[in-house]
């Protein structure tokens, strides 16, 4: 009879029964020989191993060859050696040893290798049978109990981890409460203090004793911040502000500001069951920023009373902010400037690349621009003559560099001195043209006589003869239109001012000339009267002048296009025609006298009219480019 074999795994005839129906279905569907019920080593319910001296199988149960997973019968023969983990065979030889030696039962825990490599913890018990030497073995799977140990193992020194950084933590946060500047404390979700810090004592004028377990509205009369401290109760939002005022007690030093926070506190539910309360006395900040403010609007005020339009830009040359001068004049709304390109301001007519290339080293490297002028030009606000000076801001780093640009409108200035170069001219040429005129006329009357005189004497002449007499006549009185608009040009009265309506001597302008039928007109005029201060005579000279003008440089078809625009200080006049347009090269000789592109033209009608608005303190301008429409814009002050 073979000896029974210690384990911590025991079980009776009953349980062997009730073992051997449990397994049956199992060997029969593997087709294995049912083992026989009284067969306790085959049928046992752990794992049996028989070895001999040195450690080799002999005999492997069914439970065995399961554990190892491998195939009945595939044990005996193989070393357990084999099977264990290489670094506990040393203790697997001496648990051989100590079972060969002592004839007594010896356990130990090993790792074996099952077959496919997995990793298999056992308890394992053995004895010696010295009836035939072999030595009898019985093991346990205590692969899932290991496993279990090592994840408890790992989950104390996780949470003896945690526990120290926990710890560290609290220490940690502990002293960033006391060494703060900030007023800090803790309440529950019933707004009751928890916890704060010395800051939050001295602040608001009471110990943590007197605190601890009070509600923080029973205690400080601050009703009007209960909605908020609701609200990140039920929102689980926090909140901040920023100079706002959160009176403990009643301020005796004046009103007192501070940044100040509220931040809930969530448990793994979402559950808000607290918050933080921050504080931060801001008070002499708030004190200085409305000192600076004040500053502010002081010097703005001052710059704003300079009639001289100034603009600050930043390094980027983005405006920041501008004078209202430079608003009035130029005719915009900071809502249309502020950060925009100092370049893209009225329909881009200051992007000039040499200007940018300034202000960016104003920007970069703090030099100046004195005086540097420029010309704008664009349909809208026609052309202007400007003078720019520009500099560096002193700034903080933080803020970048700043510049400075004062802008001066000097197209007034620049008409008056051409006005005055003009007339001086024109002075000059009148007293030559006083001269002349009297030695011209005389010759020329003498030719046109000449010529009448030899049309009656050759009336049977050929037809060459008369052509060259008819040419003769034609030149005599070029000639003379000549002189006389050059003499009246220089002999202009001063305009007699009175009250006239412009919208009408515009009709009248445009009816009297004598249109192709292919010309279309088109009036853009206001349904009131347009009363002005004027010479209406000779106004109407100076629109008839214009509107021939027109009329002449788009031939036999086209549009021309008259608006009116009048408020109470100016009235300005666009007079647009369809023609082939002007060179640019062109477009500054226009109005000089005797400059004509025309075959039959003198060149004197838009120099006359030019003359004629500059006496009544206007402008005339002409924008035109080759092959597009021409638009001649007059400015007349309405006087009133």
């Amino acid at each position: 009879m073979e000896p029974d074999i210690p384990c911590r795994t025991r079980i009776g005839e009953k349980g062997l029964e009730e073992h051997f129906i449990k397994i049956k279905p199992q060997f029969e569907a593997e087709g294995h020989d049912l083992p026989n019920a009284q067969e306790p080593f085959e049928f046992a319910p752990v794992a049996q191993l028989s070895l001999d001296g040195s450690g080799a199988i002999l005999q492997a149960n069914y439970m065995a060859h399961q554990m190892f997973g491998v195939a009945p019968s595939g044990l005996p023969g193989c070393r357990l050696a084999d099977y264990v983990a290489p670094d506990l065979l040393e203790e697997f030889l001496f648990h051989l040893k100590q079972v060969r030696d002592n004839a007594a039962v010896h356990g130990c825990e090993l790792e074996l290798r099952r077959q496919d490599g997995a990793p298999l913890f056992v308890q394992i018990e053995s004895v010696h049978v010295p009836q035939n030497g072999c030595i009898r073995t019985a093991m346990i799977d205590i692969t899932a109990r290991h496993r279990a140990e090592m994840q408890v193992a790992q989950a104390t020194v996780h949470l003896a981890q945690l526990t120290s950084d926990l710890s560290a933590q609290k220490e940690l946060l502990e002293a960033i409460m006391e060494n703060t500047g900030a007023m800090i404390a803790y309440l529950d979700r019933d707004f009751r203090y928890v916890k704060l810090n010395s800051v939050f004592e001295r602040g608001c004028g009471l110990t943590s004793q007197e605190l601890l377990g009070e509600n923080h509205f029973e205690v400080f009369s601050q009703a009007g911040y209960r909605g908020v401290f609701e609200q990140v109760r039920g929102s689980g939002h926090g909140v901040r502000f920023e100079a706002m005022p959160f009176s403990f007690m009643e301020d005796t030093q004046g009103r007192i500001y501070w940044d100040w926070a509220l931040f809930p506190v969530v448990d793994d539910s979402g559950r808000v069951e607290g918050m933080v309360l921050s504080l931060i006395d801001v008070t002499e900040r708030q004190k200085a920023r409305e000192s600076v403010q004040n500053a502010l609007a002081y010097a703005e005020d001052i710059v704003n009373t300079v009639r001289i339009p100034l603009v600050i830009l930043d390094s980027e040359l983005r405006i920041i902010s501008a004078s209202d001068a430079f608003y009035k004049q130029f005719e915009m709304a900071p809502v249309d400037t502020r950060q925009r390109f100092f370049h893209e301001l009225r329909d881009g007519e200051w992007d000039l690349p040499e200007l940018r290339t300034k202000l960016q080293s104003v920007v970069d490297f703090g030099t100046t621009i004195s005086d540097f002028e420029m010309e704008s030009a664009s349909e809208t606000h026609g052309k202007r003559y400007l003078v720019l000076n520009a500099r560096r801001l002193r700034s903080k780093p933080s803020e970048g560099s700043q510049v400075l640009i004062e802008i001066e409108d000097i197209t007034e200035r620049k008409a008056t001195q051409q006005r005055l170069i003009a007339y001086e001219r024109l002075a000059a040429l009148g007293e030559l043209s006083g001269n002349i005129a009297h030695e011209v006329r005389n010759p020329l009357a003498t030719i046109d006589s000449s010529v009448f005189f030899l049309k009656r004497k050759l009336a049977d002449a050929d037809d060459k003869v008369k052509v060259h007499l008819d040419r003769i006549k034609s030149s005599v009185d070029r000639s003379g239109r000549i002189i006389t608009s050059l003499l009246n040009l220089t002999r202009m009265k001063e305009p007699q001012i009175a009250y006239a309506d412009l919208r009408k001597l515009v009709g009248e302008a445009v009816s009297v000339e004598d249109l192709p039928k292919g010309i279309q007109v088109v009036l853009e005029l206001p349904e009131d009267a347009a009363i002005v201060q004027v010479d209406g005579e000779q106004i109407g000279m100076a629109l008839d002048n214009i509107i021939k003008n027109a009329v002449e440089a788009m031939g036999t078809k086209g549009t021309l296009t008259v608006q009116l625009n009048i408020d109470s200080d100016w009235a300005e006049l666009r007079i647009i025609d369809t023609g082939h347009g002007i060179l640019p090269e062109n477009l500054e000789k226009v109005f000089l006298p005797l400059f004509t592109t025309k075959a039959a033209g003198i060149g004197f009608g838009l120099s006359t009219a030019k003359m004629i608005v500059g006496k009544h303190g206007g402008t005339m301008v002409m924008m035109s480019q080759a092959g597009g429409p021409t638009t001649s814009i007059v400015r007349l002050p309405c006087g009133k």
